[in-house]
């Protein structure tokens, strides 16, 4: 007879560049699951600005470069806009909220 292994059992997971993530109290609501690395999910942050309100800039975590050459500016306020785990990039609510911030404030906004 083989062993089950306790789905309850505390685990930890860890990914270059963003850290540990646990399936310990109050992140065990994921039926005790442990995150995917950002490459399995397919992480993305789109930046968008009043200069580019449709053609987001890609930004990669683990390129600094990609930041510099992006039309993100340190000196404006920055939003970050997060559509959570049921929803995707492609959520029209994601485009209706970010349209509306846009023509209000002057900000950047991450998705």
């Amino acid at each position: 007879y083989g062993t089950t292994e306790n789905p309850y059992e505390n685990k930890t997971v860890c990914y270059k560049y963003v850290g540990c993530f646990n399936n310990l109290p109050p992140f065990g609501n994921a039926a005790y699951d442990l995150s995917l690395s950002p490459e399995e999910i397919g992480t993305e942050f789109l930046l968008f600005t009043r200069r580019n309100p449709s053609n987001p800039d890609r930004l990669d975590y683990v390129s600094q470069s990609s930041v510099v050459s992006s039309h993100f500016k340190s000196s404006a306020q920055t939003k970050i806009i997060i559509h959570g785990f049921a929803n995707t990039v492609k959520t029209t609510w994601l485009y209706k909220m970010k349209r509306a911030l846009l023509t209000k404030v002057k900000k950047c906004f991450l998705y």
